[in-house]
């Protein structure tokens, strides 16, 4: 066990790097299809006017056009992973733990790229791989502390994690930080 942390360190980047697939911001329930509070959504909606819901099921989609979670049936997949964004102006809630959140800011900043505008809401971070390589990409527009701590739907106890907000797009050289009040 310790030769298998050692090794996992030696290729990683940061101790926080090896935590984060370890970690489960919803309790030990781990269910991946934790939707967003309704007025934590409706308050980003009215700034930004999602046109599609980039990680979502028809259980909990916030926009009438959505791809699903991560893939089920690549035969048959409508992922938001393997699914083109296009010029939309995307709400991206993705799963937070087993590792999958770098490859959903991954292909947020190649939607970016490719000309959509993405508002993700991921936990509080700077310092896993995936919170730099989306400070560091230049798509990065603004980041948002979030205050009150959400209380997800559906997560089988309370949130013990912070949130933050990031607004992906190629508008700005410079992101720009601030605190953001959902209530």
């Amino acid at each position: 066990m310790v030769k298998i942390v050692i090794d996992a360190f030696r290729d990683s980047e940061s101790i926080n790097d090896l935590r984060e697939p370890l970690l489960n911001p919803w309790g030990a329930n781990g269910n991946f299809e934790i939707g967003t509070p309704q007025p934590v959504f409706d308050a980003l909606d009215k700034e930004f006017h999602f046109t599609l819901d980039v990680c979502a099921s028809a259980e909990n989609t916030k926009c009438a056009q959505y791809c699903s979670g991560p893939c089920k049936l690549p035969e048959l997949c409508n992922c938001g992973l393997c699914s083109e964004w296009g010029d939309n102006i995307c709400w991206m809630n993705p799963p937070y733990s087993n590792g999958v959140i770098g490859q959903w800011i991954d292909k947020a900043i190649s939607a970016v790229i490719s000309g959509a505008t993405v508002v993700c809401l991921t936990h509080l971070a700077v310092s896993p791989k995936w919170a730099r390589k989306m400070s560091e990409s230049g798509t990065l527009h603004e980041l948002r502390g979030v205050y009150p701590r959400i209380q997800f739907l559906d997560q089988g106890s309370s949130n013990a994690r912070d949130s933050m907000i990031s607004v992906l797009n190629w508008y700005t050289k410079e992101p720009k930080f601030s605190f953001w009040t959902w209530k």
